[in-house]
């Protein structure tokens, strides 16, 4: 983007928002706090939740290797793989 900013306002499609918010939970590299999410995207505390589940649909209907972990306050990307082995040393 040569040093621009993305104008946030021009977002519309779920893969607009999906890509936005990819952006920033892989440039994090740790979970994100969702009320700085929806800060940084200017959206809503529902429309955000919408947009989540959403990516959270289209990556299992994709197979995707890459899933979201939530927990109450945060979001991350994770490895299909590394949710299996954190699910499964909850179980124990």
């Amino acid at each position: 983007m040569d040093g621009e900013r993305m104008d946030l306002g021009k977002l519309q499609t779920d893969q607009e928002w999906f890509g936005a918010i990819e952006c920033i939970l892989f440039v994090s590299g740790e979970p994100v706090d969702l009320v700085s999410l929806q800060r940084a995207l200017g959206l809503t505390e529902l429309e955000l939740q919408s947009i989540l589940g959403k990516m959270e649909e289209s990556y299992a209907a994709q197979d995707r290797g890459v899933q979201l972990y939530r927990t109450g306050d945060t979001v991350q990307p994770v490895s299909y793989t590394h949710l299996r082995a954190h699910e499964t040393v909850l179980d124990l």
